[in-house]
């Protein structure tokens, strides 16, 4: 109750904020888990960074950014 208290939320609301914290932290960890096994591959880690730097390259492929073609849908977020 005095964790809730200290960050200004009920206790169901710290639970769930406690359950969401320890979901993320195990996903992360799998995902950790996951790079290393994959790493141990060589053949598999330099497909996994070829296609990495293939979806990197869509960020520079010339299209013009949100802000330019929907300004309504900036001016809404601004």
């Amino acid at each position: 109750m005095a964790l809730a208290t200290s960050h200004g939320r009920t206790l169901g609301a710290e639970l769930a904020a406690l359950v969401t914290d320890a979901e993320e932290h195990e996903w992360w960890r799998n995902a950790k888990q996951a790079a290393v096994r994959l790493q141990a591959d060589p053949e598999r880690w330099e497909d996994y960074l070829r296609e990495a730097d293939d979806w990197d390259g869509t960020v520079t492929d010339g299209l013009g950014s949100h802000v330019s073609e929907w300004p309504e849908y900036a001016e809404e977020r601004a």
